[in-house]
């Protein structure tokens, strides 16, 4: 009589622990199946390079929620000081990637502040993606 119920303890255990899994598997299996989940319906306004909608503006039209106003650097940067150092992140105590010698060129990407350093993110002429602080260079009107 005991190995009955303890029999039965134990299926009764396994398919307390088992079926929970198994009905979440047959639920996203019919959802693949259908094509439910995986696939959203997007906006028809039109997107971006990235495929982000973009916010048309129009007579009437304001800034929407979530538009923060960027606008492209039409500037480049050339380093003032006699050694710049380029960081990987906002963080100056950071390992440096390069040291940055001075009248290089820099092709800013974003302008950033971390604390009350202000900071760029420039790509070298060589490639090299980082961050150098605002001190260490000059905005001068880009060439083309």
């Amino acid at each position: 009589m005991k190995r009955t119920l303890l029999t039965i303890g134990l299926i009764g255990l396994y398919l307390y622990a088992y079926l929970p899994s198994a009905f979440s598997q047959a639920f996203g299996e019919y959802g693949r199946a259908v094509g439910g989940a995986t696939k959203r319906q997007g906006s028809v306004g039109p997107k971006g390079p990235s495929g982000v909608g973009l916010k048309e503006k129009g007579k009437g039209r304001g800034q929407g929620i979530g538009d923060v106003g960027v606008q492209p650097l039409q500037t480049q940067l050339v380093v003032t000081s006699n050694s710049a150092p380029l960081y990987p992140r906002q963080d100056d105590e950071t390992q440096k990637i390069e040291e940055l010698s001075q009248g290089a060129i820099l092709v800013p990407m974003i302008q950033g502040t971390s604390g009350a350093i202000s900071w760029y993110m420039v790509k070298t002429q060589k490639g090299t993606i980082g961050w150098v602080k605002s001190t260490d260079v000059r905005e001068q009107a880009a060439r083309k």
